[in-house]
């Protein structure tokens, strides 16, 4: 895995932003959490107004060894589901849709590879391996699957200025359960919640098979490449790869929930100026992801306890962050909006 070089987004451009905003014809404050959302784009961008963005969603799918332990209601049918996107059947194809997005499906190391030339294979690991009984992954295998990420990251920056981030995967949030135990240092029962639907009686085995498996590994909690390779996902590893590299391109990212933020958790942890690039999309109703986004300092664009995965709450956001911007570009002013004369001839 190679070193990269993030620099920090342009605190000159947020506050020429901030200065702009509040000159537009609307009360001070009036667009709450979407000003700051505006402000930081354009230090990410370093342009005021900020200007229309060409999107992305990349969705990266892998199997996990861990099912074998029983953590999720399903079997590892990832493929399925990826076969089913790309019949446009699942929902983030609609969701694609209405934010004007465009869709790429990555095999980030599915147990049953799906033969379609549109999806891009970036392993040839049939998943992880179970890591209640070992590691999850070689430190050498997630360093290229990190890597992979990277490189995906710089073939797409020439065509789109927005990453969204979506994901698939039987059992990955037994995985991102246990990325940010490790990372936010916290107990598995706080972080551990019913992914695709388990009862109570095995939410509660889920947090166990977590817990000591992080007993068994003891991840350095500084550390994303150890932490990824004890307990992590291959499309994880991807993702973080994506992060790391969209953010050396000073682009803006936006993640989705609990899956992705765990791949933010990573990619933090091997750089920090990461976070001036990253952007919440919601709030998943997964436990864990608050103490994710805590971590990373960063405040939901939505609050919907959704818990689909796929990207679905990364696109609903970046609909509202192209509504910020259209406002940006074409709100008047409050000094011009008060020169205004009426014609009242056109109000007839």
């Amino acid at each position: 895995m190679k070193d990269i070089t993030i620099n920090r987004a342009s605190l000159a451009h947020y506050r020429l932003a901030d200065r702009y905003l509040k000159t537009l014809a609307m009360p001070a404050g009036a667009l709450g959490d979407i000003h700051e959302t505006l402000c930081r784009l354009a230090g990410v961008y370093q342009e005021n107004p900020l200007k229309a963005k060409k999107k992305v969603l990349v969705l990266s799918a892998a199997d996990h060894g861990i099912c074998a332990q029983g953590v999720s209601p399903y079997p590892q049918i990832t493929n399925t589901i990826v076969k089913t996107a790309l019949h446009g059947g699942v929902a983030i194809n609609a969701f694609c849709r209405m934010a004007g997005c465009d869709l790429k499906l990555v095999d980030a190391g599915l147990l049953n590879k799906v033969e379609d030339d549109s999806i891009k294979v970036v392993s040839s690991l049939n998943g992880t391996q179970d890591f209640s009984k070992g590691l999850a992954v070689t430190v050498t295998d997630c360093q290229q699957q990190i890597q992979a990420g990277i490189d995906y990251a710089f073939e797409m920056s020439s065509t789109y200025e927005v990453l969204g981030l979506g994901e698939m995967g039987i059992g990955n949030t037994t995985s991102a359960a246990a990325i940010t135990a490790a990372i936010c240092q916290l107990p598995a029962y706080k972080v551990t919640g019913k992914g695709s639907g388990i009862d109570s009686e095995k939410l509660i085995h889920k947090a166990d098979v977590i817990q000591s498996a992080l007993d068994l590994h003891q991840p350095n909690s500084q550390d994303g490449v150890d932490v990824l390779s004890k307990v992590g996902g291959l499309e994880i590893a991807f993702m973080t790869g994506l992060i790391l590299g969209w953010s050396s391109q000073k682009k803006a990212i936006i993640l989705d929930g609990f899956i992705t933020g765990a791949a933010a958790l990573a990619a933090f942890r091997i750089n920090e100026g990461v976070k001036d690039y990253l952007f919440a999309g919601h709030e998943s109703a997964e436990p864990g992801h608050k103490h994710a986004l805590q971590l990373l300092g960063l405040k939901p664009i939505k609050t919907l306890l959704m818990r689909l995965g796929e990207g679905t709450g990364a696109t609903l956001a970046m609909q509202t962050i192209d509504t910020g911007i259209d406002c940006m570009s074409s709100m008047m002013t409050l000094s011009k909006a008060l020169s205004l004369k009426v014609n009242r001839k056109s109000l007839r």
